[in-house]
């Protein structure tokens, strides 16, 4: 029987133990009630990936399990703890809400999860301070924040809330909300991604977003008004002393000036070099199988490079110096 367990042995068992099976748990016995009320809850996974989570993806990939809150409505709320603990609140009030403390409390007392994720949370009618209740003790790894809809004074709010907890996280994903160049810059750096915000931003905050040594930024569209950013930005991951990369979309005509800086002409079967003497940088052509050009190509400076997706209405660019992931990273540029 789990009750004539040590109590370190207990909570052992109980970290993974899921929703589910924690509340026919605690229905069992008064001592198994209090052991779960008194144990930690584990729910990372290998890995969540860096794609916005949605209640979809939530309810059905155990890959993208996350501590959902989501505003429903005018004042609706839902909690969604992993797949199998959905609450749904379509009005929710304060007594309900310390209801649902309440229950919280009784299923774990500290949680270690994978995603924090708001999803259109309205923090005028769910208060703040509902929030950091239901999130006393728990550890996120990654935090998203999502808005579909939002009023500037929401807006507010959310970024206050992004900004306060950011340093809890290595990776952060914002989307539907502006940010200021000051409070973009603000935030720590990010050691597993950064996914930053439609947002008006220039050429001098991209470079100061690498400077910062976010391992893995990705930018919404932005056509950068001078190529030499892009040669700037490449020196920059270069000498980077850690794994970095960034991701972004272009028009075509931005990489066709960046080659052209570097000496490197355009033919039938790609890029090749202008000039005969050792390069600074070099450019590999991938090829079909019909032996054809596909567009693409990878500009190499010692271990980094630049991988370029080049069609006919936008460029799909990332520029990394990690060895391990190139291939990941050509992936998600598809």
């Amino acid at each position: 029987s789990l009750e004539l367990l040590p109590p370190e042995v207990l909570s052992i068992v109980l970290r993974h133990a899921d929703n589910r099976a924690r509340l026919r748990l605690r229905s069992a016995s008064r001592t198994l009630e209090r052991s779960i009320a008194a144990s930690d809850f584990h729910n990372y996974f290998k890995d969540v990936g860096r794609t916005i989570v949605t209640p979809n993806r939530c309810k059905n990939s155990r890959r993208n399990v996350c501590f959902l809150l989501e505003g429903v409505g005018e004042n609706g709320f839902v909690l969604r703890f992993g797949p199998q603990l959905v609450i749904r609140l379509p009005k929710f009030d304060s007594e309900k809400g310390k209801k649902l403390l309440h229950l919280r409390r009784r299923l774990f007392k500290t949680a270690y999860i994978n995603t924090l994720c708001l999803l259109n949370i309205n923090f005028h009618k769910v208060p703040r301070n509902f929030i950091d209740d239901l999130l006393y003790c728990c550890h996120y790894r990654g935090m998203r924040i999502i808005y579909d809809l939002h009023s500037p004074a929401t807006s507010t709010c959310a970024r206050k809330f992004l900004l306060d907890n950011a340093h809890k996280v290595s990776s952060i994903s914002v989307k539907g909300l502006d940010f200021s160049r000051e409070k973009l810059l603000s935030l720590p750096r990010m050691d597993r991604s950064f996914t930053v915000p439609c947002m008006y931003y220039d050429d001098d905050c991209f470079l100061q977003l690498l400077r910062k040594g976010h391992c893995y930024l990705d930018l919404p569209y932005f056509d950068f008004p001078c190529p030499t950013t892009i040669i700037e930005a490449f020196e920059i991951i270069s000498a980077s002393p850690h794994e970095q990369s960034v991701r972004f979309c272009a028009k075509p005509k931005l990489m066709e000036d960046v080659m052209a800086l570097l000496h490197f002409d355009l033919t039938r079967r790609g890029y090749v070099t202008s000039f005969d003497t050792n390069p600074k940088y070099t450019v590999e052509n991938v090829m079909g199988e019909d032996a054809l050009w596909t567009g693409s190509c990878r500009i190499r400076r010692d271990d980094s490079l630049i991988i370029a997706n080049m069609y006919s209405s936008s460029c799909n660019i990332v520029i990394t110096n990690c060895k391990r992931n190139t291939e990941d990273l050509m992936n998600r540029m598809e």
